[in-house]
């Protein structure tokens, strides 16, 4: 067995101490990868270095592997990403796919025929982590961090 670079090892040398970077072309941080029903790997590029968000680094990349070469790059950043947003999953349906930013909580959305992208649910409750010291049922205070039941 050998290991083998997907696509090839020029998407897998980025740089972040050379400014002449390409992170429009080259993997930042992947997040994750999820292969679809064709076995085709989609990547997902936070964009992030550290606290750096790098232009056009947060990003969608679908590869062939049968051809070994990028198919397509879906960018992110028309949405012109705030401090903190992090690209964190996908998950591919027919005509779009559904990323999670969970730096600042939100959903991605990528229409994978026309290249728009939207995000939607910003500061919604679903998309906010919720207080690991209080324990909910039915909307109700049930246990909270010092074990008292309610």
């Amino acid at each position: 067995n050998t290991i083998k670079l997907i696509p090839d090892g020029d998407c897998n040398a980025f740089n972040p101490t050379n400014s002449s970077e390409n992170s429009e072309k080259r993997f930042v941080n992947v997040n994750a990868i999820l292969t679809d029903s064709n076995d085709n790997p989609w990547v997902v590029d936070s964009g992030l270095f550290g606290s750096r968000t790098f232009v056009n680094g947060s990003k969608l990349v679908k590869i062939n592997l049968n051809t070994n070469i990028v198919e397509q790059i879906y960018y992110t950043s028309s949405l012109n990403p705030p401090l903190g947003y992090a690209l964190n999953d996908v998950r591919i349906g027919s005509r779009h796919a559904y990323l999670t930013e969970s730096g600042l909580g939100s959903v991605v959305i990528i229409n994978l025929e026309n290249d728009q992208v939207r995000r939607v649910l910003y500061n919604h409750p679903s998309t906010k982590f919720a207080d690991p010291t209080i324990v909910r049922m039915e909307e109700r205070i049930v246990l909270n961090v010092r074990f008292v039941f309610y």
